[in-house]
């Protein structure tokens, strides 16, 4: 794309931040024993002030180099209430394909979402709801948030793509091909964008920027461990216990043999994979910290520099004006 189309594109959405809808906890999060063993407990904690500005800090950073994905996505964090789900799952009916409109499918997502009581969302995991277009973190990783962001990156129907493109983007890529680019994409969206800030010398602001970085390459690692272990104990306990059901009943109970095997295989396999992953992380984690200084650089040299600082400055011109009208409010 041409620098000048490139302004203009920017230019186009200069006014779609990303919505931040966040609620004070009332009960805390409890994670999963594997989630414990992986990444301790302090990430589960409520988000404080400080966490919730650096989120605000990331989504811009992230928006200012993908304007168009990222221009109608929400961040929802803590005792939600459901309507914000089904308020933005309408928002964006004009998006489906014709399959979409007869079998209800938005419908049934807006059903499934008004059940859920505030506190029973609070508990969530982190995720992205593609039919909302909304990003959920309930714990304090700013690592997850980049990822989930990612997804919406990765997702969301891009500039002048056909709904029934967009459909089958969402139906047919591989789901371990959209976790793998929902990793790729919110890296480089976040460097970029904090490549382009006027901060980026700052010593307080790199400091946060890597300790950013750590926290997604303690997130991505045991991810991308349990994705390959998954898939690896999977074909492999398949193989296994298909023999061993072989030779046990003179192959009359081969497939029931490999199911048990697989099932059994993939557990072990993403659980034995996440602990490797954790332990390559922290292996890695000065080699990183290197790379993330290096990336960083070479983003320094992004073509469309120019124009992700200008979306920048202008998203936070914005955040401004929305403060001031805020403060005005409240004095009324």
């Amino acid at each position: 794309m041409v620098a000048g189309n490139t302004a203009r594109l920017y230019a186009l959405f200069e006014k779609r931040s990303v919505e931040f809808v966040t609620k004070k906890r009332k009960s805390p999060l409890v994670p999963s024993f594997m989630e414990r063993v992986l990444y301790g407990t302090e990430d589960f904690e409520a988000a404080t002030e400080k966490d919730l500005q650096n989120w605000r800090r990331i989504a811009q950073y992230m928006q200012a180099a993908k304007p168009t994905e990222l221009r109608n996505t929400a961040v929802m964090s803590g005792p939600v209430n459901a309507a914000e789900f089904v308020k933005r799952i309408r928002k964006n009916q004009d998006q489906d394909v014709l399959l979409e409109n007869l079998d209800g499918t938005r419908s049934v997502q807006a059903l499934a979402m008004s059940t859920m009581p505030a506190s029973f969302i609070e508990q969530f995991p982190s995720a992205y709801f593609p039919y909302a277009d909304a990003v959920v973190v309930n714990n304090r990783s700013p690592g997850l948030l980049m990822h989930e962001l990612g997804h919406a990156v990765d997702l969301t129907k891009r500039d002048n793509e056909s709904n029934l493109r967009r459909y089958l983007r969402w139906q047919l890529k591989p789901l371990l091909w959209q976790e793998l680019s929902a990793w790729r994409k919110a890296r480089k969206a976040y460097q970029a964008g904090y490549a382009a800030s006027p901060e980026i010398d700052d010593e307080r602001s790199r400091k946060e920027y890597l300790d950013n970085m750590r926290s997604y390459n303690r997130r991505k690692y045991p991810a991308f461990g349990s994705y390959l272990g998954g898939i690896g104990g999977l074909g492999l306990g398949a193989v296994g216990g298909g023999i061993a059901a072989g030779i046990l009943t003179d192959g009359a109970l081969v497939p029931h043999g490999g199911l048990i095997g697989g099932l059994g295989g993939g557990a072990f396999g993403a659980i034995g994979g996440a602990l490797a992953g954790k332990l390559w992380a922290k292996l890695r984690e000065n080699a990183n910290k290197r790379k993330a200084e290096k990336q960083l650089d070479a983003f320094r040299k992004h073509p469309q520099m120019s124009a992700i600082r200008e979306h920048l400055l202008k998203l936070r011109e914005e955040e401004q004006r929305n403060s001031e009208k805020q403060k005005s409010k409240k004095k009324g």
